[in-house]
């Protein structure tokens, strides 16, 4: 069967990892980093993902994640890798509520893909909502020019 519209290619065990994650987090909000690789504009390849850090601050609408351990994981996981991953953009979670962006996860978004350092112009962002079970979409700006975001909703799909 041939695929249609912009998709999300999640490694299975990442998958369970931000399964495994939103749940010992609960009923607080946590999140992250995504890793991996575009194999085009529409279709993104997530083959790890970071979590919140050792120091992250959860609160039921929102985190503040341990960003210098983020950091320095990210240069770990990129070098281990030798290189062939990159940043894809964020994931967090939204316990009892849903898939929808919020407003702040726009401007998360808008700032990810123009921020120099990110070298992630067209970010996405995945979330996780409502908890037992949990839901996750995965989302990015159908343009590079971020002007007012307008969202593809990527068709997941998992892999081993």
């Amino acid at each position: 069967m041939p695929l249609i519209g912009p998709v999300a290619w999640v490694q299975q065990a990442v998958h369970d990892d931000l399964l495994a994650q939103a749940d010992e987090h609960a009923p607080y909000e946590t999140g992250g980093l995504l890793l991996g690789y575009r194999h085009h504009s529409t279709e993104v390849v997530i083959t790890d993902a970071i979590g919140p850090g050792p120091r992250a601050n959860h609160r039921r609408t929102g985190f503040d994640p341990d960003t210098d351990w983020q950091t320095a994981e990210l240069a770990r996981r990129y070098d281990a890798a030798d290189r062939r991953i990159r940043y894809l953009g964020d994931w967090h979670t939204h316990p009892a509520g849903t898939t929808a962006l919020s407003r702040t996860d726009r401007r998360t978004l808008r700032a990810i893909g123009r921020h120099p350092d990110a070298h992630c112009p067209q970010p996405v962002m995945a979330v996780l909502a409502g908890g037992d079970p949990w839901t996750m979409c995965v989302r990015q700006p159908t343009s590079r020019l971020l002007r007012r975001i307008r969202l593809d909703n990527l068709a997941i799909r998992l892999y081993d």
